[in-house]
C-alpha cells in the first residue's frame, strides 16, 4: 500500500503541473473559438422576447443557405408557438427563453414529399433549430438566431403587412 502511494503521488503532482501549464498556455495564446460572444439582444425598450418576436417574419437565411428569391419562407410567432412555412411541410416549435439564451423545443413537422430544393431547405431548418442558442433583433426589424459558435443559423426580416 505504501509503495503504491509513493508511485501515485508523484504521478499526480506531474499531472497537476501539466494541467496548470496547459491552462496557462491556453490563456496566453487566446481562445480558439470566435472572439464574439453569443447574443441575446432585443430592440431598445423591449423587455419580453416572446412579445418582441410576435408576428410574421420572412426568412432570408437558413443555416448556410440563403433563401432563394421568390421562395415561400416565413416564420410566424403567435401565443408562444413558432410556425414555419417553407412551401411544403408545416413545421412548428416552442421557444424557450432564458436570461441569456433561446432554445427551441417540441420541434415537429409534417412529412409530405416535397420538391428537392424545398426538402433540402426544410432539412436545413430542422437542423438549425436544434443548434440555436441566442438571438438578436436588429435595426430595421431584422432578426438573427445564432448557434453556440456565434454562427447565424436563421436570418429574417419582419414581413410588411
Amino acid at each position: 500500500m505504501l509503495r503504491l502511494s509513493c508511485c501515485v503521488l508523484p504521478a499526480l503532482a506531474v499531472m497537476a503541473h501539466s494541467v496548470a501549464a496547459c491552462e496557462a498556455s491556453a490563456l496566453q495564446s487566446g481562445p480558439s473559438a470566435p472572439s464574439q460572444t453569443p447574443r441575446f439582444i432585443m430592440s431598445a425598450g423591449a423587455t419580453d422576447p416572446a412579445t418582441q418576436l410576435q408576428g410574421t417574419w420572412t426568412l432570408t437565411k437558413v443555416a448556410d443557405m440563403d433563401v432563394p428569391a421568390g421562395a415561400t419562407a416565413t416564420m410566424s410567432v403567435n401565443a408562444g408557438q413558432v410556425s414555419f412555412d417553407l412551401g411544403c411541410n408545416a413545421i412548428s416549435a416552442v421557444p424557450m427563453f432564458g436570461p441569456t439564451f433561446v432554445r427551441f423545443r417540441d420541434v415537429v413537422s409534417t412529412k409530405m414529399a416535397c420538391p428537392r430544393e424545398v426538402a433540402t431547405l426544410e432539412a436545413q431548418l430542422m437542423d438549425a433549430l436544434s443548434r440555436i442558442d441566442a438571438m438578436q433583433v436588429g435595426t430595421g426589424d431584422t432578426l438573427s438566431f445564432y448557434d453556440a459558435m456565434n454562427t447565424v443559423q436563421l436570418g429574417a426580416q419582419r414581413a410588411t403587412p
